[in-house]
């Protein structure tokens, strides 16, 4: 009996310090684990507020670029009907020449044809935002939160990400200068 006892005092003290040993060793695993799957799902959002932010700029090239199009089209007509009331002008006017000189003909405005205007909204729970009022939200950002001049502010790149209901914000295009904030 006395070598049981024996037995149980030393046996039981190694086997805790082992058990606990293990136990210490399977939480850092798990620890470890859990950081690589925050560190994914970091890079995802990021990935994912990339992608929203890069479907907004094309449709807003896209709706610029229509802009531009028309743009020209109608400086094409205007041109065109320019060129047709002077070939007008001149056709019609008789040539006399006399002491005084004709007045010079007075040139038809040209008509200006309306250009489409692109307005990009951003809806996030229930609540849109124009682009205009997120530079609002981001200029405000700036002088208030970071501290920063006004007059220092040269450009804003702003990545909204309605999954968050957050909009990150690169200023000056220096990535050491940005912030987030709730839309």
């Amino acid at each position: 009996m006395a070598v049981k006892a024996t037995l149980k005092k030393e046996i039981a003290p190694k086997a805790a310090a082992e058990v606990k040993t293990e136990v210490k060793a399977t939480e850092a695993a798990a620890e470890v684990k859990v950081e690589a799957k925050k560190e994914a799902v970091k890079k995802e959002v990021k990935a994912d507020a990339k992608k929203v932010a890069t479907k907004a700029v094309k449709a807003a090239e896209t709706k610029a670029t229509e802009v531009k199009k028309a743009t020209t089209e109608a400086k094409k007509t205007v041109a065109k009907k320019a060129a047709e009331v002077k070939e007008a002008v001149k056709t019609s006017a008789p040539k006399k020449e006399t002491a005084k000189k004709a007045a010079p003909a007075k040139k038809a405005a040209p008509a200006k044809k309306a250009a489409a205007k692109a307005e990009v909204i951003i809806e996030v729970a229930e609540r849109q935002y124009t682009v205009a009022e997120l530079e609002k939200i981001a200029s405000d950002v700036w002088v208030y939160d970071l501290d920063k001049k006004a007059s220092e502010l040269k450009s804003v790149k702003i990545y909204a990400n309605p999954a968050q209901s957050k909009a990150f914000c690169v200023f000056n295009g220096n990535d050491d200068l940005k912030a987030e904030f709730f839309i």
